[in-house]
């Protein structure tokens, strides 16, 4: 069988695949971006845009994120209320990643769709690695930018059970509500329609299959302010993505001055600061950037450290939105200061 070569290759068609792809070609660089399966398909995760990312699509002319200028976090007792130091927003994902794959396809890039990589030859010793696909080809490639978390993920999955959702009603910014063992979303991401997006504790010694819409009205009890938002809704009749979340954490990868790994390939992140769409859109344009300086080593090292910090900070917000009572006795210690600080840290500022 003939082999096809390639001087970059990247695995995965979502934001960190797609934002990488598109970042090369503004850098006069071609690659051919593999996706297992369809570009904008529906995926478990928040739809919240930090402000860097929200600069970096206006850059890029992607319309009709919904500005978001504030989060409030609501615990049981009471509610915190904090402004963006710049302009955050919301977006749906599924349509981000479409116009990303279009701007793309636009510059004359290619995108193959529902092609797996079935096997692989990356180590950190190879010169030039060789892929095999599911439609039967055999691809060669001097580079390869990793874009999924799935290609050298373990099996292992987290003690939680993630929902998502939209529903044709809009909420006012990010909002934000703390329960016990569990946390809950909400998005504007038009002037009509919301992103509602929950992470539950998975009762591990509970055999049933997790029922979303009983999760939801369990949860809405405790909110006066969801209970209204949601009046009148039937979850049984949402489209609702549900299933158990994938293990958080950073990932353990190996260094090699020809592979470059971005998104969730390098770290899969708790929700609770929704720093996801962020972290796959930043990775994957210092690659592009890295790749071009001949700095491999450091994109490396700098992606790695941006991670924990970025990790650091999920899991105590994580820690912080399943504990109302821990919560209720924290909030009034966030002052202006520190706030800005944290902001600064997750490189929201």
């Amino acid at each position: 069988m003939a082999t096809s070569h390639h001087k970059i290759i990247i695995i995965g068609g979502g934001v960190a695949g797609l934002s990488c792809c598109y970042a090369l070609q503004t850098l006069g660089i071609d690659a051919l971006v593999i996706e297992a399966g369809t570009v904008g398909s529906a995926k478990m995760c928040g739809e919240f845009i930090a402000p860097p990312a929200v600069k970096i699509l206006q850059d890029w002319d992607v319309s009709g994120i919904q500005p978001v200028q504030s989060a409030s976090f609501t615990t049981t007792k009471k509610t915190l209320n904090i402004n963006f130091p710049t302009l955050a927003g919301g977006f749906s994902r599924s349509l981000a990643e479409c116009l990303l794959k279009d701007k793309i396809l636009q510059r004359g890039g290619r995108v193959w769709e529902g092609t797996k990589v079935i096997s692989h030859d990356l180590n950190a010793t190879q010169k030039r690695f060789q892929l095999k696909l599911s439609n039967d080809q055999v691809l060669s490639a001097d580079n390869v930018f990793v874009a999924s978390g799935h290609l050298r993920a373990s099996s292992k999955k987290s003690d939680y059970v993630g929902i998502k959702f939209h529903i044709k009603k809009s909420c006012d910014n990010l909002q934000m509500f703390t329960g016990q063992n569990a946390y809950l979303g909400l998005v504007p991401i038009s002037t009509t329609e919301s992103n509602c997006t929950g992470l539950f504790y998975l009762e591990t010694k509970n055999t049933d299959k997790p029922m979303p819409d009983k999760l939801m009205r369990t949860f809405i009890q405790h909110h006066p302010s969801l209970k209204a938002f949601f009046a009148d809704t039937d979850f049984t009749a949402l489209d609702i993505l549900a299933g158990q979340a994938p293990k958080f954490g950073v990932r353990q990868n190996f260094y090699a001055s020809n592979i470059y790994w971005i998104g969730d390939s390098i770290a899969s992140l708790y929700p609770a600061i929704g720093a996801g769409f962020c972290h796959a859109l930043m990775s994957g344009i210092a690659a592009a950037e890295h790749f071009v300086q001949h700095a491999p080593k450091k994109f490396f090292y700098n992606s790695t450290q941006t991670a924990k910090k970025k990790f650091k900070a999920s899991l105590l917000a994580h820690h912080l939105l399943l504990h109302p009572k821990l919560a209720n006795f924290l909030a009034p210690m966030l002052q202006p200061s520190l706030i800005k600080s944290i902001f600064k840290y997750i490189q929201y500022a």
